[in-house]
């Protein structure tokens, strides 16, 4: 059970042990490693607020691109996850993924215009989202770290298995 989404799987790899499986090492990007545009939940929570004061103004149309703006690497990610975590993870090398692009990157210019949102946090305050779990990898505990990341995902189930208000 968990996630699929880069960070948190990252975190588990390191968390059980194992290596992170990068999918592609030769794509046109500087490390080779696709680049994606990570967003923070709090940012992404901060744009959907934005949006609904608009909502009220009367002003309901528009599509939007919520990100950062700037890409970072699968490599990159696996870097800062390290990072936090406090050890030295080198990343297993995969083949490439049928369809996946080299680089998606949000154009945010629209939504900072019309709305005046920019994303506050960038990919280590993404990843130090899973603190918990980070100091029991540095304290060497897997069964802390297990423990954690059972925690975090419990919350997340809660949280989409909750009906709207």
């Amino acid at each position: 059970p968990g996630s699929s989404s880069l960070v948190p799987v990252v975190v588990r790899e390191i968390a059980q042990g194992r290596s992170p499986v990068v999918f592609g090492d030769d794509y046109p990007t500087p490390d080779g490693s696709c680049v994606r545009d990570y967003v923070h939940v709090t940012d992404l929570a901060e744009a959907h607020v934005a949006a609904l004061s608009r909502v009220g103004l009367g002003d309901c149309s528009g599509v939007y691109n919520v990100g950062t703006g700037r890409g970072a690497s699968v490599l990159e990610v696996v870097e800062s996850v390290s990072r936090a975590a406090g050890r030295d993870v080198v990343a297993t090398r995969g083949a490439r993924r049928p369809g996946d692009p080299a680089s998606v990157v949000a154009d945010t210019r629209r939504i900072a215009r019309d709305m005046e949102w920019r994303a506050r946090f960038g990919l280590d305050e993404i990843v130090a989202i899973h603190e918990p779990i980070l100091a029991a990898i540095r304290a060497k505990d897997p069964e802390a770290a297990a423990a954690a990341m059972r925690r975090h995902f419990d919350v997340l189930r809660s949280m989409l298995d909750e009906e709207p208000q």
